[in-house]
Formats: C-alpha cells, structure tokens, sequence
C-alpha cells in the first residue's frame, strides 16, 4: 500500500520536514478477536492450498504410481478454478465482503 506521510505542526497544518532521525510508529491490521469467520477460513484454505503446492515437490507432477506401494496425481494449477486471482472456492468466502467500485 502507497501513500503519503504529512507532518503536522501543533495547529494542524502541514508543516516541513526537519533534518536528523524521524521515527515512525503506528498500528494496523485486523484484531484477530474480530475477524470474521468467513475471513479467517478463505485465508487458511488459501494458505493451505499454497503450503500443500509447495510440499509436493515439482509442481509439474500430474501422476506417478510405484506399483502396490503409492499411486500420486495432482490438480492441474491451470485448471483449478479461479476468479479474481483467487481459487473460486475462496473468492466465494469473500463475497460478502467486496464492495463494487464503478469507474
């Protein structure tokens, strides 16, 4: 996220940066006691398909089998549905939660 930092003089206005160290402190992001169930679910399914995609190895493996020991196949990642970017499962998590913007 871009955007701009102002200094304020004690009336408010802006005012002129000085020379010489400036610190910065803040506070953002969600209280984790407030997040939406609908929210915390879409990230951990996301997270998940992420974490098992980077476990498997080569993501290029559609199928491989030792015979009477193990049999694999993969998810195509080009084919999983999607939509906004996202797995469809999780951009449908969301939906609630967008809002249209119109140009």
């Amino acid at each position: 996220m871009a955007g701009l930092l102002w200094r304020l003089n004690g009336s408010g206005n802006r005012a002129r940066w000085g020379r010489g160290r400036i610190i910065i402190t803040g506070v953002a992001g969600w209280d984790l006691n407030d997040v939406p169930a609908a929210l915390s679910g879409a990230v951990t399914e996301l997270v998940k398909l992420r974490w098992y995609e980077k476990e498997r190895g080569d993501p290029l493996l559609r199928s491989y089998e030792n015979p009477d020991v193990e049999r694999l196949t993969y998810m195509d990642a080009d084919k999983m549905p999607m939509e906004g970017g996202l797995p469809t499962a999780v951009y449908d998590q969301l939906a609630p939660y967008r809002s249209a913007v119109f140009a």
